[in-house]
């Protein structure tokens, strides 16, 4: 029966709940003499599914970043409907060792952040959070970061060899 009444100060299972969404929740309190309040109600938002990162891009998908320029992420994903909301992303820029802080996506599906400081081969990660902190699976973008300090070929004579990543 969905209109016992509890014990204050007791947590105790909704029970029947196995489908996000809105929920509204009524309570009453009675005292010891038997004088029961006024119905009062609260609705929440139930949301038992984490979201799923389709995919992002780095500064449109290019395969480098110039210097001086930062970061732009493209991020796209979903959230089961009901479910409360893509609400932003974390970045590992070292293989998942560590993340930034969390961004927030509501509203945007694009953030720009500031470049690393490293220089060369990239390996971003990226998880999305949703409204109530779950988390999706990571992806996985490379992107390589042109060095400040370009090598300069002077003296007009030939050269040979070959470029690559370092």
């Amino acid at each position: 029966d969905h209109r016992r009444l509890e014990q204050l100060g007791r947590l105790f299972p909704y029970p029947h709940v196995h489908v996000h969404g809105k929920k509204t929740v009524e309570v009453q309190v009675r005292d010891h003499a038997g004088n029961v309040s006024a119905a009062d109600s609260n609705t929440v938002t139930l949301d038992l599914t984490p979201p799923e990162l389709s995919y992002f891009r780095i500064n449109g998908g290019g395969p480098y970043v110039l210097p001086g320029h930062d970061l732009l992420f493209e991020v796209w994903g979903k959230d089961a409907i009901g479910g409360s909301g893509i609400h932003g992303f974390k970045v590992s820029f070292d293989q998942g060792g560590s993340w930034t802080e969390w961004y927030s996506l509501v509203g945007a599906y694009k953030k720009t952040i500031a470049r690393p400081a490293d220089d060369g081969l990239l390996d971003v990660r990226l998880v999305l959070r949703d409204g109530v902190d779950h988390e999706s699976g990571m992806e996985t973008e490379k992107t390589y970061l042109v060095e400040e300090d370009l090598p300069v070929a002077t003296g007009g004579g030939k050269l040979t060899g070959s470029l690559s990543p370092r």
